[in-house]
């Protein structure tokens, strides 16, 4: 027996976890790969055309871009950028295979399962009652945490050019965290708006920092340009 034929019979063995079929499989797994795609992309679409609209009306401290710009800090702009795509794309990619594993419905909130080796009966969350709350509700907690290494520096990189736009998206998220948890704690599915918010206002942040990074980037090429090194 192949390891993943071994690893087919223990999962029917599981319970707690209900039976997909391999077409459920591949269509849960297509579905969340479409759905990582557009997490990746979309909100960042939406992100930068608020920190466009920021920077365009008079948003930025120009003098603070500046310096950013003469001491070709923008470097650690653009690198941040690149650490934080990263970060979210890690963050989402497992979505992928749960896509294989779970259908819709509490058991979702499991990030990880686990097996007793005796009987190879899984263990997964309890997703009942007071102790389901508990559980949904640190999931949520879980889940803050998940995003916070791309979310600090970034509203620090932001925050000294866009100083009052993100203190506006860090209130944004910090409202949609809150709502995001509450609404997990009754149910999965409940999250969706804390989510949307939290998130897109994290995006809004990231492509403030990417804007000064680019428009660095560009006065760099232009610099090079002139110079004959280009």
């Amino acid at each position: 027996m192949s390891d993943d034929e071994e690893q087919a019979e223990l999962m029917t063995a599981f319970s707690g976890i209900p039976d997909m079929s391999d077409e459920q499989k591949e269509n849960g797994e297509s579905k969340m790969t479409k759905m990582v795609v557009f997490l990746c992309v979309f909100p960042y679409v939406i992100g930068c055309s608020i920190a466009y609209c920021i920077d365009h009306f008079g948003g930025a401290n120009e003098p603070h871009k500046a310096m950013i710009h003469s001491t070709e800090y923008y470097w650690v702009y653009l690198g941040y950028f690149v650490v934080a795509w990263t970060i979210h794309f890690i963050n989402n990619y497992p979505m992928i295979k749960k896509g294989k594993v779970m259908q819709d419905g509490n058991i979702r909130a499991n990030m990880m399962i686990y097996r007793v080796n005796s009987t190879g009966e899984a263990v997964v969350l309890e997703d009942r009652g007071d102790v389901g709350e508990y559980n949904r509700a640190n999931r949520s907690l879980h889940h803050m945490n998940e995003t916070m290494a791309a979310l600090l520096p970034g509203a620090f990189l932001a925050g000294f050019v866009y100083a009052k736009a993100s203190f506006v998206c860090l209130l944004i998220f910090s409202i949609g965290r809150i709502l995001h948890q509450q609404g997990y704690v009754n149910g999965y599915g409940g999250h969706g708006a804390g989510f949307a918010l939290s998130m897109f206002s994290h995006m809004t942040i990231q492509s403030m920092v990417l804007i000064v990074g680019i428009e660095g980037l560009q006065g760099w090429v232009q610099m090079q340009l002139s110079d004959g090194t280009v």
